[in-house]
């Protein structure tokens, strides 16, 4: 048996349409509609037997997982779980054994590596093909956690056991269709036998890596002033013993390029971040100096201000021991409250009046009227300060422009400086391509891929004894999906890149319609059948004879006298309702 795991992907709704439906032919815009290839199905943690409801109760959860987190009494911390929701593996056998391997098999084995992978108390649906000359199962299972709303991680460990699993699955069965695999783990036995004590292994391993990080850290200081490919490769022979292909050379030559790329980077941030710093302190400075001393300037109006307040309460207490300073204290007062709207339905006098009979009412008016009077000399006070700012932080935003241009200068020098650089590096590697007869493209298809269906192609091939068939390609700008989408499939940002891709099919010749004959506008028409009668516009109109039911005599006399009602009886009562 073989397994292979899907790339981490964001829409549930994509990958069912994939896995619920016949392939899409190339060229097609959208999934068929078909499932002549889907064998069965089955749904694990889901109240549902029904894969297109189990498709939609795992985007309802991966969407609530910050709800269910809350009633769990979880943080919401971490990756949120509409970014690689779905995670999709398949298990396949080999085609000599189709005819031993039926539904509960695939079943048991699918249910046993949930549980190695421990994903076992996740939504997860199971779908059989049958499109093939293997026996797969593939089984779509949601990250998010249905109790908690947390994200389950696949972490190498996890795939390591699910390895172990596999080889151990073709032991029991008697049928090791994977003899590689079963050789490796045959030596990891062996290896075991000959070192039984765990720690002196764990000890040896630890020592090993040691050694590697040493001689990784050599080679770093030796081509650390180096910048082209011969320099490195003369710097390496030194400073190891081990010998290095060019390739593994150049890999550290790029890596100490991005880690000195990365601290020319710190090193100019570092140099102008101080001088921003000290302009925002030296104005800082300036701006506390001058609020200190127009404070400092502004005391002998407040000085004034305070005296006059004083005086005038003074003064009002001596008129209120008068009744005539007492009535023109409260005219004074009435005039303030009506100035200020405070009984818009109320006369001079009756305020007047009010205030004489409600001391209490005088005092307040007339102190609104000094936190009227405070607040307008605040006021008056702060715009001149605000003035005096705003000259000084003119000076500040001038100041910042010069430095953000000379930065802007600066780093304009280093990306143009690095640019050359990485441009050495590229230089080096396509020169290691061409002597390997081979472009970077081409290098890049033959990494392994992480899709099911080359696991498929893998042992269609092997069993008709057939190489795979290589597709003519063409470089294309194709978009790709930005991260952290929606779970059920929504469109996100595209971006464009340029990538091989399998060159589109030649487009279908088009019929070519006949055209319409031409319209012959010089021909003159052929007369109409019957003459069409002209009109003698010479002639008067003919007034239109009325209707007899609509003419009136207003000459005749009625037949009847009209009834003519009597006017009421004169009466003083009438006269007195008018």
């Amino acid at each position: 048996m073989n397994f292979q795991l899907a790339a981490i992907g964001h829409s549930f709704k994509g990958s069912m349409a994939y896995y619920l439906h016949d392939k899409r032919q190339e060229g097609a815009a959208d999934h068929p509609q078909t499932a002549d290839r889907v064998a069965w199905t089955e749904t694990r943690n889901l109240a549902t037997d029904g894969a297109h409801t189990a498709t939609r109760i795992m985007i309802a959860t991966a969407r609530q997982a910050d709800e269910l987190k809350a009633a769990a009494g979880i943080a919401n911390t971490g990756r949120k779980a509409t970014a690689g929701a779905v995670f999709a593996f398949s298990l396949a056998w080999h085609p000599d054994e189709a005819g031993g391997i039926d539904r509960a098999e695939m079943v048991k084995a699918a249910d046993h590596a949930l549980q190695v992978l421990g994903l076992d108390h996740l939504q997860a649906v199971l779908i059989a093909h049958q499109d093939t000359k293997h026996p797969h199962v593939h089984v779509v299972v949601n990250r998010v956690n249905p109790e908690t709303g947390r994200m389950e991680t696949i972490q190498r460990p996890k795939v390591i056991a699910l390895d172990k699993w596999a080889d151990r699955y073709e032991r029991e069965r008697g049928n090791i269709v994977s003899p590689n695999r079963a050789q490796k783990y045959d030596e990891i036995d062996r290896r075991k036998r000959q070192n039984p004590d765990p720690e002196k292994r764990k000890a040896y391993i630890e020592e090993g890596k040691r050694k590697r990080a040493a001689e990784a850290e050599e080679r770093r200081k030796a081509t650390a002033g180096t910048t082209t490919l011969p320099e490195a490769k003369k710097a390496t022979a030194t400073a190891s013993t081990r010998p290095q292909s060019e390739a593994a050379i150049l890999k550290d030559l790029t890596d100490a390029q991005k880690r000195d790329h990365k601290a020319q980077w710190v090193d100019l941030s570092a140099r102008h971040a101080p001088a921003k710093d000290a302009i925002y302190s030296r104005f800082a400075a300036r701006m506390k100096a001058t609020a200190a001393q127009h404070k400092e300037d502004t005391r002998a109006d407040w000085r004034q201000f305070f005296k006059e307040r004083d005086r005038a309460t003074r003064e009002r207490a001596k008129m209120e021991k008068t009744a005539f300073g007492l009535v023109a204290l409260s005219l004074i007062a009435a005039k303030e409250q009506m100035r200020r709207g405070e009984a818009p339905n109320r006369g001079l006098l009756s305020l007047t009046f009010a205030n004489v009979l409600l001391s209490h009412r005088r005092e307040a008016t007339f102190a609104a009227a000094h936190e009227r009077d405070r607040l307008a000399l605040t006021n008056h006070l702060k715009a001149q300060l605000d003035q005096k700012m705003q000259g000084m932080k003119a000076e500040r935003g001038e100041a910042l422009a010069r430095q953000r241009e000379a930065f802007g200068k600066e780093r304009a020098a280093l990306i143009a400086k690095q640019n050359a650089e990485r441009e050495k590096i590229r230089e080096a590697w396509r020169q290691i391509y061409s002597r390997r007869g081979m472009t970077p493209t081409q290098q890049a298809q033959t990494a392994p891929l992480t899709e099911s269906a080359d696991v498929k192609n893998h042992f269609n091939d092997k069993a008709e004894g057939l190489p795979p068939p290589k597709a003519p390609t063409e470089q294309r700008f194709v978009s790709s999906p930005a991260p952290s989408p929606s779970p059920s499939g929504a469109p996100p940002v595209q971006a464009r890149t340029v990538q091989e891709v399998p060159k589109k099919a030649e487009p279908l010749p088009k019929f070519a319609s006949t055209p319409a004959p031409a319209k012959e506008w010089g021909k003159v028409a052929p007369p109409p059948s019957q003459p069409v009668p002209t009109k003698d516009w010479t002639r008067a109109a003919e007034p239109p004879t009325p209707s007899p039911a609509l003419v009136k005599d207003w000459n005749a006399k009625p037949d009847q006298p009209r009834d003519q009602k009597p006017l009421p009886t004169k009466s003083k009562d009438r006269d007195r309702d008018r």
